[in-house]
C-alpha cells in the first residue's frame, strides 16, 4: 500500500495526520510504502506521529518503507537515529 504524504498533511494538526495515516491501513496491508516526495521539512511532532505509526505498523507486522525523502529532512531523520526506525534505507 503506498501512502502519500505532503507538507501540508504532515505539518498540519497532528491528529489529523493520525487519522489520515490510520485510514489507509485499516485492510491490514502486508507492506506500507510511505511516500515524502512533496515533503522537505517536518516539525518534531510530526515526526513523532510517524514514528508511532511506524511502532503500529511493525507491532502488527508490517513492512513499513519510506521513499523519496529529501536530502535535508534525510539528515535529520539520520541524526535522531530514526531512518531504521521510518524503514528508509
Amino acid at each position: 500500500m503506498l501512502i502519500k504524504v505532503d507538507y501540508e498533511i504532515l505539518n498540519g494538526d497532528h491528529e489529523a495526520l493520525r487519522a489520515y495515516l490510520n485510514s489507509h491501513v485499516e485492510g491490514n496491508p502486508a507492506s506500507v510504502i510511505l511516500d515524502l516526495d512533496e515533503v522537505q521539512v517536518l516539525t518534531s511532532v510530526a515526526l513523532g506521529t510517524l514514528v508511532a505509526f511506524a511502532n503500529r505498523l511493525r507491532g502488527q507486522g508490517v513492512l513499513l518503507e519510506t521513499i523519496n525523502v529529501s536530502p535535508k529532512l534525510l539528515e535529520i531523520i539520520k541524526l535522531v537515529s530514526l531512518d531504521q526506525a521510518l524503514g528508509i534505507r
